[in-house]
């Protein structure tokens, strides 16, 4: 994430002009494409406005699934078109107020990652302290919005219990916080929580096997690429979506153009890469 946040935006475009040219160049065979879409507030970050438009967008060119279809129809390398994943960390509470009605509206499946520890039961009482890096102040998902967005359709899983740093923190405490941010959700909506979301989207060798250890059947990083059949489902990748993105920009990630950031990634932290994991993508 740092490399997507620290490049000026007029960077990111110019890099995704030059990208889009070199595959056209390269004549790249037409194939499935399978891109997870990483959010995090909508209405105090993206607005609800231009969430709705990136919405309309994709119901156009591409089919948007649930996690578990993507994943699965990956590994079969199932489809010939586009196909979507929507998912969102954190938890914040602008994803119930101004991104359900609009999923609901279109019939689209979401996951949300949730930061456990930071949630209350009811009435929206859980408010952010700032600590662990979520925004200071905003509010998050309430127990009573989480469940009743399940009933919906939309499916949860774990961004730990205090949103901490998989890379810096000792076996101890990164097995405390998997274990009670699995077990709560779990106990909350009364089915299991498979997948799971690196908070910062940073981890280390042994964060991975310890999120294996946890019971977790996939995990998401922040490495912006699509999807492909070999990728390790410990490492999966998801192209994020910022408020300072333009509808332009949004239909250009959505093609593809943005991909380059994902080997720039790779490039500079080689454990970035997929296929370390002896576990296929899950059936």
């Amino acid at each position: 994430m740092a490399l997507i946040r620290n490049s000026p935006i007029s960077v990111l475009r110019a890099g995704a002009r030059a990208w889009r040219l070199l595959r056209r160049c390269a004549g790249a065979p037409a194939r499935g494409r399978y891109l997870i879409l990483m959010y995090h507030d909508i209405g105090c970050g993206i607005t609800a406005d231009l969430f709705a438009r990136q919405m309309n967008y994709l119901r156009t060119v591409a089919a948007v699934v649930p996690l578990d279809v993507l994943l699965e129809d990956a590994r079969r390398g199932a489809a010939s078109g586009a196909q979507c994943a929507i998912t969102f960390d954190d938890g914040y509470e602008g994803v119930y107020r101004d991104a359900l009605p609009c999923l609901l509206e279109h019939g689209f499946a979401a996951t949300i990652y949730l930061s456990t520890g930071f949630i209350a039961e009811s009435n929206n009482l859980a408010v952010n302290t700032g600590r662990s890096g979520l925004v200071k102040g905003r509010a998050l998902l309430s127990w009573r919005q989480v469940r009743e967005m399940d009933g919906c359709g939309l499916r949860f899983g774990s961004h730990t219990s205090g949103h901490g740093d998989l890379s810096m923190l000792g076996r101890r405490e990164v097995m405390e916080q998997l274990r009670c941010s699995r077990e709560e959700i779990s106990m909350r909506l009364g089915k299991p929580c498979d997948h799971f979301a690196y908070p910062f989207g940073r981890f280390s060798r042994q964060a991975v096997g310890l999120v294996q250890e946890a019971g977790f059947r996939t995990a998401a990083t922040t490495v912006h690429r699509a999807l492909m059949a070999g990728d390790d489902p410990f490492r999966l990748p998801r192209a994020g979506i910022e408020d300072r993105y333009s509808m332009e920009d949004f239909k250009s990630i959505v093609r593809g153009d943005w991909d380059f950031i994902g080997l720039l990634q790779t490039l500079r932290r080689p454990r970035l890469r997929g296929a370390t994991s002896t576990t296929p993508l899950p059936d």
